[in-house]
């Protein structure tokens, strides 16, 4: 596997972890304010960091299916560009060519 997909593999299986877990906290019924670890969803296989936000951030992050929700500065430029920075967490945007080759 290219180096590319691998990166793009890692980051689509933390997301569907953290879907997962957007799940279980909307069943929980948290409140809208209250913040959840999410894990970083770098392409970074070894990266265990938590990003922090609440289910409503998480899901306005990922209202397209090519963004992903990183650390700050865990940006992989090859594969991705920054669309929003903020103080706890990044949002990416993997590039066609990348989401492509995941494919």
């Amino acid at each position: 596997m290219l180096r590319r997909e691998r990166l793009v593999k890692n980051e689509e299986a933390a997301r569907a972890y953290n879907n997962r877990r957007v799940s279980f906290e909307l069943d929980d019924e948290a409140t809208e304010d209250e913040e959840v670890p999410f894990l970083c969803e770098c392409g970074d296989a070894s990266c265990a960091e938590a990003v922090e936000m609440t289910t409503d951030q998480f899901i306005a992050v990922h209202s397209a299916p090519n963004r992903f929700a990183v650390v700050p500065s865990h940006v992989l430029g090859e594969v991705e560009w920054v669309l929003e920075t903020g103080e706890k967490y990044w949002v990416v945007e993997k590039r066609p060519s990348a989401m492509r080759a995941a494919q």
